[in-house]
Protein backbone atom coordinates (compact mmCIF):
# COMPACT_ATOMS: atom_id res chain seq x y z
CA UNK A 1 0.00 0.00 0.00
CA UNK A 2 2.53 2.43 0.88
CA UNK A 3 4.63 1.82 -2.63
CA UNK A 4 1.00 2.90 -4.69
CA UNK A 5 0.88 5.83 -2.56
CA UNK A 6 4.54 6.97 -3.11
CA UNK A 7 4.06 6.23 -6.61
CA UNK A 8 0.99 8.44 -6.87
CA UNK A 9 2.71 11.10 -5.11
CA UNK A 10 5.77 10.85 -7.59
CA UNK A 11 3.83 10.86 -10.33
CA UNK A 12 1.76 13.63 -9.19
CA UNK A 13 4.70 15.65 -8.44
CA UNK A 14 6.64 15.13 -11.63
CA UNK A 15 3.13 16.62 -13.54
CA UNK A 16 4.03 20.47 -13.39
CA UNK A 17 8.28 19.29 -13.41
CA UNK A 18 7.48 17.88 -16.65
CA UNK A 19 4.81 20.50 -17.96
CA UNK A 20 7.98 22.80 -19.43
CA UNK A 21 10.55 20.60 -20.52
CA UNK A 22 10.47 21.98 -24.77
CA UNK A 23 12.90 25.10 -25.74
CA UNK A 24 10.92 25.74 -28.34
CA UNK A 25 9.10 29.59 -29.35
CA UNK A 26 6.97 30.12 -32.01
CA UNK A 27 6.55 33.28 -34.38
CA UNK A 28 3.89 34.25 -36.44
CA UNK A 29 4.25 36.76 -39.73
CA UNK A 30 1.06 37.83 -41.26
CA UNK A 31 0.31 40.21 -43.91
CA UNK A 32 -2.60 42.18 -43.08
CA UNK A 33 -5.15 44.34 -44.60
CA UNK A 34 -4.07 47.73 -46.38
CA UNK A 35 -0.44 47.27 -46.82
CA UNK A 36 0.04 45.74 -43.08
CA UNK A 37 2.11 43.07 -41.20
CA UNK A 38 1.46 41.53 -38.05
CA UNK A 39 3.67 39.50 -35.84
CA UNK A 40 2.48 37.25 -33.29
CA UNK A 41 5.66 35.24 -30.71
CA UNK A 42 4.55 32.88 -28.45
CA UNK A 43 6.93 32.24 -25.76
CA UNK A 44 7.17 30.55 -22.60
CA UNK A 45 7.24 32.66 -19.32
CA UNK A 46 9.26 30.92 -17.56
CA UNK A 47 12.33 31.15 -20.14
CA UNK A 48 11.38 34.61 -20.42
CA UNK A 49 12.55 35.03 -16.85
CA UNK A 50 15.72 33.39 -17.40
CA UNK A 51 16.58 34.98 -20.62
CA UNK A 52 15.89 38.67 -19.28
CA UNK A 53 17.74 37.61 -15.55
CA UNK A 54 14.44 38.13 -13.58
CA UNK A 55 14.06 36.51 -10.35
CA UNK A 56 10.88 34.42 -9.97
CA UNK A 57 8.18 36.70 -10.85
CA UNK A 58 4.54 36.29 -10.97
CA UNK A 59 3.20 36.03 -14.35
CA UNK A 60 1.36 39.17 -14.29
CA UNK A 61 4.31 40.46 -14.37
CA UNK A 62 4.98 40.87 -18.38
CA UNK A 63 1.70 42.45 -18.56
CA UNK A 64 2.99 45.73 -16.35
CA UNK A 65 5.00 48.18 -18.14
CA UNK A 66 8.20 47.51 -16.89
CA UNK A 67 7.49 43.82 -18.25
CA UNK A 68 6.20 45.04 -21.45
CA UNK A 69 9.05 47.60 -21.96
CA UNK A 70 11.72 44.78 -21.44
CA UNK A 71 9.99 42.69 -23.41
CA UNK A 72 9.41 45.00 -26.81
CA UNK A 73 13.60 45.34 -26.41
CA UNK A 74 14.49 41.85 -25.90
CA UNK A 75 12.06 40.18 -28.84
CA UNK A 76 13.33 43.32 -31.18
CA UNK A 77 16.76 42.36 -30.50
CA UNK A 78 16.40 39.06 -31.37
CA UNK A 79 13.78 39.00 -34.26
CA UNK A 80 14.71 40.67 -37.43
CA UNK A 81 12.67 41.26 -40.37
CA UNK A 82 14.12 42.88 -43.25
CA UNK A 83 13.98 43.07 -47.16
CA UNK A 84 15.51 40.59 -49.55
CA UNK A 85 18.80 43.05 -49.98
CA UNK A 86 18.72 43.33 -45.90
CA UNK A 87 17.35 46.20 -45.06
CA UNK A 88 15.04 45.90 -41.66
CA UNK A 89 11.48 46.81 -41.64
CA UNK A 90 10.43 49.21 -39.46
CA UNK A 91 8.21 47.06 -36.71
CA UNK A 92 6.55 48.31 -33.74
CA UNK A 93 6.35 46.77 -30.51
CA UNK A 94 2.69 46.72 -29.85
CA UNK A 95 2.32 44.81 -26.57
CA UNK A 96 2.07 41.37 -24.88
CA UNK A 97 -0.46 39.61 -22.84
CA UNK A 98 0.10 36.73 -20.84
CA UNK A 99 -2.13 33.34 -21.44
CA UNK A 100 -0.80 30.99 -18.73
CA UNK A 101 2.76 30.15 -18.86
CA UNK A 102 2.81 31.53 -22.80
CA UNK A 103 3.58 35.47 -22.90
CA UNK A 104 2.31 36.21 -26.20
CA UNK A 105 4.16 39.35 -27.63
CA UNK A 106 2.78 41.60 -30.49
CA UNK A 107 4.81 43.64 -33.08
CA UNK A 108 3.04 45.79 -36.60
CA UNK A 109 4.64 47.41 -39.24
CA UNK A 110 4.35 48.96 -42.91
CA UNK A 111 4.56 45.75 -45.47
CA UNK A 112 6.09 47.58 -48.24
CA UNK A 113 4.31 47.81 -51.98
CA UNK A 114 5.84 45.54 -54.43
CA UNK A 115 7.78 43.14 -52.04
CA UNK A 116 9.13 40.21 -53.52
CA UNK A 117 10.16 38.32 -50.00
CA UNK A 118 11.27 38.84 -46.77
CA UNK A 119 15.02 37.77 -45.07
CA UNK A 120 13.76 36.44 -41.42
CA UNK A 121 16.10 35.63 -38.20
CA UNK A 122 14.73 34.53 -35.22
CA UNK A 123 17.52 34.53 -32.04
CA UNK A 124 14.55 34.19 -29.36
CA UNK A 125 16.10 32.28 -26.27
CA UNK A 126 18.97 31.00 -28.45
CA UNK A 127 21.50 32.87 -25.72
CA UNK A 128 19.31 30.45 -22.78
CA UNK A 129 18.87 27.21 -24.24
CA UNK A 130 21.78 25.48 -26.28
CA UNK A 131 18.67 23.18 -28.08
CA UNK A 132 16.27 26.02 -28.76
CA UNK A 133 14.16 25.67 -31.67
CA UNK A 134 11.99 28.14 -32.92
CA UNK A 135 9.32 27.93 -35.52
CA UNK A 136 8.16 31.13 -38.09
CA UNK A 137 5.45 30.83 -39.97
CA UNK A 138 5.03 33.11 -42.54
CA UNK A 139 1.64 33.78 -44.44
CA UNK A 140 2.23 36.79 -46.71
CA UNK A 141 3.20 37.44 -50.41
CA UNK A 142 0.41 34.41 -51.57
CA UNK A 143 2.54 31.93 -49.64
CA UNK A 144 2.08 30.11 -46.24
CA UNK A 145 5.35 28.41 -44.89
CA UNK A 146 7.13 27.81 -42.24
CA UNK A 147 10.80 27.93 -41.35
CA UNK A 148 13.05 26.18 -38.27
CA UNK A 149 15.55 28.24 -36.61
CA UNK A 150 18.23 26.70 -34.08
CA UNK A 151 21.38 28.03 -33.34
CA UNK A 152 23.79 28.95 -35.44
CA UNK A 153 20.81 29.42 -38.20
CA UNK A 154 21.73 32.09 -40.68
CA UNK A 155 18.82 34.66 -41.80
CA UNK A 156 16.29 32.76 -44.07
CA UNK A 157 15.12 33.60 -46.99
CA UNK A 158 11.72 33.52 -48.27
CA UNK A 159 10.36 34.11 -51.25
CA UNK A 160 6.67 35.67 -52.57
CA UNK A 161 4.92 34.12 -55.80
CA UNK A 162 3.35 37.16 -55.79
CA UNK A 163 4.61 41.02 -55.08
CA UNK A 164 3.14 42.46 -52.15
CA UNK A 165 0.06 44.77 -52.55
Amino acid sequence: MRSVLLAACLLALAGPAAAHRMNAATSVVEERPAGRLQITHRLYAHDLEHALDLPAVAADYFDSPDGQRLLGRYVADRFVLARPDGRPLTLRFVGAETERDVVLVYFEGPLPRGLAGLKIDSDLLMDLNPDQANLVNVRAGGTSLSLRFVAETPARDVRFPRPTR
